[in-house]
């Protein structure tokens, strides 16, 4: 299973870090950060389940 959720990561990794990279390019930085600042608050809303 191990090596399954890693090759998932790698993919994603890949994918997400590709497309990143396309709306650099295209100039959509404001977009770009709304994305960023969204995942986090929910990466952060995770963690505070978690701890309940």
């Amino acid at each position: 299973m191990a090596p399954l959720i890693e090759r998932m990561f790698r993919c994603t990794w890949f994918l997400a870090t590709e497309r990143r990279e396309a709306m650099l390019r295209e100039g959509r930085h404001d977009e770009l950060d709304a994305l960023v600042a969204e995942a986090r608050a929910f990466q952060e809303s995770l963690r505070g389940d978690a701890a309940d």
